[in-house]
């Protein structure tokens, strides 16, 4: 549902007059996506200015550590990106605008997740995925496709559960405080 949202986002901006800048800040929304929950809990993507990214760190620690890997976070947030928008990252240390909470995991463990019961309409949902991959060939790409849609389809439902709420406009799951993901919220 991401890449959906994703490959929409992307049309709508296409045509906008500020459409690189749009694209190179979506960087700030896959900062903890690239990083993962404990270093994004204790980090916070401020900004892109000119293709730097902005990090702020709750300490030197984090900057040090960070700036380690920062090849890697770089080509993975480029990746995401679809091409080299983002040319640098700079930490700084500065309080962290977000509460210092514990990060609650956005995914269970593949163990737990197997185990997610699908309600009905979810099934038929998926159902009618899963039938649209009977154009697909190749037995094992068709396989494979449908064992990730009926991942991505438990993760959805473990995330309802907690407490996400359903974007009303892509039907993504999302946590935040908006009825929009935010992704959605970039294109209202």
């Amino acid at each position: 549902m991401l890449t959906q949202a994703m490959h929409s986002v992307s049309h709508a901006m296409e045509n906008h007059e500020s459409a690189e800048q749009l694209r190179e800040n979506l960087a700030v929304l896959y900062w903890e996506r690239v990083v993962g929950p404990q270093a994004g809990g204790s980090t916070e993507a401020e900004s892109v200015n000119g293709g730097v990214l902005f990090v702020n760190t709750k300490s030197s620690v984090w900057s040090h550590e960070l700036t380690l890997y920062k090849p890697r976070i770089l080509a993975e947030l480029n990746r995401l990106l679809g091409k080299q928008r983002i040319t640098d990252i700079r930490f700084r240390v500065r309080k962290l605008k977000k509460e210092s909470a514990p990060v609650e995991p956005e995914t269970p463990p593949l163990e737990e997740l197997k185990t997610v019961v699908l309600e009905p309409a979810e099934r038929g949902q998926l159902r009618a995925q899963l039938e649209e991959l009977i154009y697909i060939k190749d037995d094992v790409i068709r396989e494979k496709i449908a064992h990730r849609l009926m991942l991505d389809a438990k993760l959805r439902h473990w995330r309802i559960e907690r407490g996400w709420k359903v974007c009303r406009r892509c039907q993504a799951a999302q946590n935040t405080e908006y009825s929009l993901c935010p992704v959605c919220r970039l294109t209202d």
